[in-house]
């Protein structure tokens, strides 16, 4: 007697095989779609990074400074020294007249 399809397995290794017929095969990822998550990861990391960049600065250039004045420095009086007079050439190109500073 020949077996339809609406018929049901009557032994176990029967029904193993007829629920590996009917049931559908599993797909493995696409290229695409192996290529769209490592692109979703590599965004997610570049994001990563910029923002603690730019954490980063913002603690460097506003957070990082204390509210308390630096220690006011020791301010001392100016030196003077007495040299002597000093004649310099001033060079001049083509001029007849010399002068000096």
């Amino acid at each position: 007697m020949a077996k339809t399809k609406d018929a049901q397995p009557q032994t176990e290794d029967e029904e193993t095989e007829a629920e590996a017929e009917g049931a559908p095969q599993e797909k493995k990822p696409s290229f695409l779609t192996r290529w769209m998550s490592t692109k979703l990861i590599v965004i997610a990391a570049a994001g990563m990074v910029a923002l603690g960049a730019v954490g980063g600065g913002a603690y460097y250039f506003v957070g990082g400074r204390s509210d308390a004045a630096p220690a006011a420095a020791k301010i001392t009086p100016p030196v003077f020294f007495d040299l002597p007079d000093i004649l310099v050439n001033l060079s001049s190109s083509g001029s007849d007249r010399t002068q000096y500073l």
